[in-house]
């Protein structure tokens, strides 16, 4: 009697049952997303320790604009600026969020996963072989560049 009070079963037919979202986008979206981080980490670790590379090139491909690199700054947030006014925010805090933690999810994430898809454990030994020796000569390399840097001071104040 209770089973004559509930409605039929309806069983969804297979063509509604699953939808299908796109998923080309998103992978665009994910190498576009990459692709963005790899280069601005690349960009700062050149501009920073290698040598000033927008003013390089600036000076060999448009000269007559050599002023603008005095307003990256601006550029830099103008672009951002652009970038928010056509995404949602919490896109844009996923995608900044991304970018400013990239080196982080290469060394935890990606390199690791590397390792574990080769599954080699003459890789995952070295690994971790390479992991603890450098933690273990990270104090002597302390001890080394501060020693560096007192007589490299030391040698500039006497003359």
């Amino acid at each position: 009697m209770a089973n004559e009070l509930l409605p039929p079963k309806v069983t969804p037919h297979k063509a509604t049952a699953s939808v299908h979202k796109p998923v080309l986008p998103f992978r665009i979206f994910c190498v576009f997303r990459e692709i963005i981080a790899l280069t601005v980490w690349l960009y700062a670790i050149v501009n920073l320790f290698v040598f000033d590379l927008d003013n390089y090139l600036v000076m060999h491909l448009a000269p007559d604009y050599a002023w603008l690199v005095n307003f990256k700054f601006v550029v830099f947030l103008a672009g951002i600026l652009i970038f928010a006014l056509f995404t949602r925010k919490g896109a844009l805090l996923l995608f900044a969020g991304y970018v400013i933690a990239y080196p982080f999810i290469l060394i935890l994430a990606r390199f690791p996963y590397f390792v574990y898809k080769q599954k080699s454990w003459t890789l995952f030994f070295h690994v971790v072989n390479l992991v603890v020796s450098g933690f273990r000569s990270i104090k002597y390399a302390a001890v080394s560049f501060s020693l560096y840097i007192i007589c490299y001071t030391i040698v500039l104040a006497a003359q």
